[in-house]
């Protein structure tokens, strides 16, 4: 292997992707994850926001949460991480404008 390490691709920059641009080029994403799943790298398509909410693996994982707000119920991305001892979960909508305002300038003292 002629780029084992993160630093050593990065100052070949060129030499070390450009073969992967090169091959790549004009092809479209479901053939550029067909070339590469023959080789078993940990791969998956980059998602834009529209179209991840229509793909059904991150409902499956749990990755949204919908909850209701002052208008509808909404469909959220949740936390990206989980932990044991403190999970993370929207509990409420988004607060109206000026809703918390006295509040918070008690806080602060003003």
């Amino acid at each position: 292997m002629k780029f084992p390490a993160l630093g050593l691709r990065a100052r070949q920059i060129d030499r070390a992707y450009g073969p992967l641009a090169e091959t790549f080029a004009g092809r479209t994403t479901a053939e550029r994850l067909d070339l590469l799943s023959s080789r078993e790298p940990p791969l998956s398509p980059l998602s834009l926001s529209g179209r991840l909410f229509d793909n059904p693996h991150p409902d499956e994982a749990g990755f949204f949460e919908t909850v209701g707000s002052s208008y509808e119920r909404m469909r959220f991305p949740s936390f990206p991480t989980w932990f044991s001892q403190t999970p993370g979960k929207i509990t409420r909508p988004e607060s109206r404008l000026g809703e918390h305002t006295d509040e918070v300038l008690r806080d602060i003292g003003d």
